[in-house]
Parts: structure tokens; sequence; C-alpha cells
């Protein structure tokens, strides 16, 4: 097995790890965690365009924003949001059940 297959296997297992242990711990809610997956979302969009300009690529594209869209509203229905009435802070969490969701949406 190639050494740049193990490291790229590797290396999204830990993003993975990453991803799950940020969604059921407890967050502050800020404009960063808002507007950080749709910044990475049209960046990546644009990439992939870049590289495949044809009109399957903008198909696909089209196709993948619909269905994120839609699997994050139904996901968006799991995550608890509240304001803690102490300091103000508006925090979120999104738990086991939030996570389970991510497996078969392809978080």
């Amino acid at each position: 097995m190639n050494s740049n297959v193990i490291v790229t296997a590797l290396l999204a297992v830990v993003i993975v790890v990453f991803i799950f242990v940020r969604q059921i711990i407890q967050l502050p809610v800020t404009q960063r965690s808002l507007l950080m997956p749709l910044i990475l979302s049209v960046a990546l969009g644009g990439v992939f365009l870049v590289g495949h300009p044809a009109p399957e690529g903008i198909v696909a594209v089209i196709i993948g924003a619909v269905l994120g869209v839609g699997t994050g509203l139904v996901s968006g229905q799991l995550i608890r949001v509240w304001r803690d009435e102490a300091t103000g802070i508006v925090f979120q969490r999104g738990g086991w059940r939030y996570s389970s969701s991510c497996c078969w949406r392809g978080c």
C-alpha cells in the first residue's frame, strides 16, 4: 500500500473524529460557527467547478447543494440550542442523535 494512501486515510479518520467530537460537546454559537459551513461549501463548490466546468459539473454542484440543505434542515431539528440565563451566551449541542444522523447523511 502506498504511503500517501495511508496518510490520506489517517487524515480522513482524524477529521471525522474531530467532527463527531465537536458535534457531541456543548459549544457557544458564534458568527464563525454559523458562517463557516456556508463559506466552505461555496469555496469547495468553486474549486470543483474550476476542475469540472462542463454542465455535468454544474449539475453535480447543484444536486449536492440541494441535498446538503435538505439534510442540514433535517439534522438541524436534532441540535439543541439555548441561551444560558447566567451569562446570556447562546449554546448548541448536537449530542448522539445528531452525530448518528451524520453517519447516514455523510456529514
